[in-house]
């Protein structure tokens, strides 16, 4: 039974019936708890999520007027998530490389589409969290993914971001031969003066 229908239900109606005495502290919290992991179970999601759902809704319940109103439909959901929330991070994400020295992590896969896929994470010290973290920066469609096209992919988002290149203090990848330019070489011409880390 989900929880939509567990909430519905009589069975709900005695559970959460109270009667004159207060009810205390332990059984409040194992009635939270259980709505927890049911919505854990319900939704497939990782136990590891367990404690920031927890922190989630203990921001919410900060302003208990804006939560009761609260309404998101899925459609919703996605065009905030891209238009709002991943356009702010991506904006603070560059304005943090044009400051601060980074490391790029590259890996090329295939989607189940069958398409090749260049995904670049960046790695910086952040001040505010005090320690080194690493973010998804680009996911790029490949044409070809041969070490050139890979070298060119990423030399092209580094330089429409007017990213200096002086920042950028070392490069990660895995051990795949196109990556690591065993059969072909991932550093191809190009110049010196302009990208001084290559």
């Amino acid at each position: 039974m989900t929880l939509s229908n567990y909430a519905n239900s009589k069975n709900t109606d005695d559970l959460l019936e109270t009667d004159a005495r207060p009810l205390d502290i332990v059984t409040r919290k194992a009635r939270q708890e259980v709505l927890i992991t049911s919505f854990i179970a319900e939704n497939s999601l990782s136990f590891n999520v367990a404690p920031n759902l927890i922190e989630l809704c203990k921001q919410l319940s900060n302003d208990q007027t804006a939560l009761n109103s609260l309404e998101m439909s899925r459609t919703t959901a996605c065009y905030k998530m891209k238009y709002g929330l991943r356009k702010t991070i991506k904006e603070n994400i560059i304005k943090t490389l044009k400051e601060t020295p980074f490391s790029l992590n590259l890996d090329e896969s295939t989607s189940n589409a069958q398409e090749s896929i260049l995904a670049i994470l960046v790695q910086f010290y952040d001040n505010n969290q005090n320690e080194v973290v690493v973010h998804h920066f680009a996911s790029l469609k490949m044409e070809s993914s041969n070490s050139e096209a890979v070298f060119k992919a990423v030399v092209n988002t580094i330089e429409d971001n007017n990213i200096p290149w002086a920042n950028l203090i070392s490069v990660l990848t895995d051990s795949c031969n196109t990556m690591r330019g065993k059969k072909r070489v991932l550093k191809p011409d190009y110049d010196q003066a302009k990208h001084p880390t290559y």
